[in-house]
């Protein structure tokens, strides 16, 4: 069986059916551009002065340390150097041991966290006059009603409008 690639004519030939293309005819497409890599358009620089780069974005430099061929990176791979060497260490035991020590620490802990939750509490009260009024009842027939329900479910008229006389 011959490939379905090798028997059929190229799309841009002449007679495919309808197909056409402006290469066809022995026109050669324009030199294509080589891609440069750039930012998006709305990320700000990290640094004004320094050539930081761009957030989250990692172009490639010539002599990176990924391109050196070392024996341990032929083997191996490429292992990337954490930025923090003790990300993955727990602190536990170190509290843990100071607080057991001095009580005190403990103590000015818990006055700290009761502070805090007092600003906290004394933060989120409203403190202002209240602006709020209730809207006026209006007796309305029934056919009135019924146009404040389907101008309220139309969404057309603004709701703030709607409210000034809402019906009983």
């Amino acid at each position: 069986m011959s490939s379905p690639y090798t028997s059929s004519p190229s799309p841009g030939a002449a007679g495919n059916g309808g197909h056409f293309s402006p290469y066809a005819k022995g026109v050669a497409p324009p030199p294509l551009k080589k891609y440069t890599l750039q930012p998006p358009a709305k990320k700000p620089l990290l640094h004004k002065q320094m050539e930081l780069g761009y957030p989250d974005i990692f172009p490639q430099r010539l002599n990176q340390d990924e391109d050196q061929l070392t024996e341990s990176n032929v083997c191996n791979g490429f292992m990337d150097r954490p930025v923090v060497s003790n990300e993955h260490t727990c602190a536990h035991d170190m509290i843990h041991g100071r607080l057991v020590d001095d009580p005190k620490i403990l103590a000015d802990l818990g006055g700290f966290m009761v502070d805090v939750l007092k600003r906290k509490r004394e933060a989120s009260r409203i403190t202002g006059l209240s602006t709020f009024k209730p809207p006026s009842r209006s007796t309305l027939n029934d056919t009135k009603k019924e146009q404040w329900l389907q101008d309220l479910a139309g969404g057309v008229i603004m709701l703030r409008k709607l409210a000034r006389n809402v019906p009983h």
